[in-house]
């Protein structure tokens, strides 16, 4: 019996919500046995980038922007193991840490995802727009790219993304 149909998903006798516990288990494996590992590796491998991003050998601005995509990218990995563990090894509601999980999930997993993810896109177009400005004028690049415009670009892109938040949350 491939398809299941909850009796709270029946009002009337209807018989149009139905889901396929294939689908679930399909997604139990993906996220269990595939992302979880992923997770780990990024987890990983953007700490040794930030430890290599840290030499001193690597302080141009462009290398400061890698950094923060790769503190962004190791967030958005510590972020979605937890749940990726927690909400697919157990699938039983009626346990007494669901409630748990469900506040993990709310209150942790969907703001920082969201923030950590608009954080590494917004970054990414910062690492772009350098780049399209150093090979469009390559003798401005040092005047146009100091230390405090690096600051200062990141500074706009956090009050961006506080602005972006506030009007999702409304």
């Amino acid at each position: 019996m491939d398809n299941v149909e909850p009796s709270y998903l029946r009002p009337n006798g209807s018989t149009q919500c139905v889901y396929s516990i294939s689908y679930f288990h399909a997604e139990h494996i993906i996220y269990l046995y595939i992302m979880t590992p992923i997770a780990l590796i990024g987890i990983f491998l953007n700490s040794i980038s930030i430890i290599v991003y840290s030499d001193k050998s690597f302080s141009t601005v462009a290398f400061k922007y890698l950094k923060l995509l790769s503190i962004t990218d190791l967030f958005i990995c510590i972020i979605v193991t937890p749940y990726f563990i927690c909400f697919y090894s157990k699938q039983n509601t009626d346990e007494p840490g669901f409630k748990l999980r469900m506040h993990y999930l709310r209150f942790i997993i969907i703001p920082f995802s969201n923030i950590a993810s608009n954080l590494a896109t917004l970054f990414n177009l910062l690492v772009n727009i350098e780049r399209l400005i150093s090979v469009r004028f390559p003798t401005r690049k040092a005047k146009l790219f100091t230390t405090n415009r690096y600051i200062l670009s990141c500074v706009v892109v956090l009050l961006s993304l506080i602005h972006i938040s506030q009007g999702i949350v409304r």
